[in-house]
């Protein structure tokens, strides 16, 4: 999963657009625009993208860990509930704020 299509599918979860994410972090809508569309959104600077991340729920290491091994497991498909890569599912769980530890 490539950081755009994550960072697009977390904006929806929560109920953000790209406009209004973009004002709520202080950037303009073309430069999250840009980055989301590129794949780059780790581009952004440190500052704007912990902001963007905390409105999310979620931690820019959750973010990183997921969009690593997404891309480490290009090529193989993953049917969660029926195959769960352990490291995959932490990070899954950890980007969702679910505890590991139950």
């Amino acid at each position: 999963m490539t950081e755009g299509i994550l960072l697009k599918n977390l904006l929806k979860k929560y109920g953000y657009t790209v406009k209004n994410m973009a004002d709520k972090v202080g950037i303009p809508y073309s430069t999250l625009r840009k980055a989301i569309s590129e794949n780059n959104v780790l581009s952004l600077s440190l500052f704007e993208t912990m902001e963007m991340f905390y409105l999310l729920g979620t931690t820019l290491d959750a973010f990183r860990d997921i969009t690593q091994i997404s891309e480490q497991s290009k090529g193989e498909f993953f049917m969660l509930g029926a195959y769960q890569s352990c490291e995959f599912q932490s990070a899954i769980n950890r980007l969702l704020g679910i505890d590991n530890q139950k």
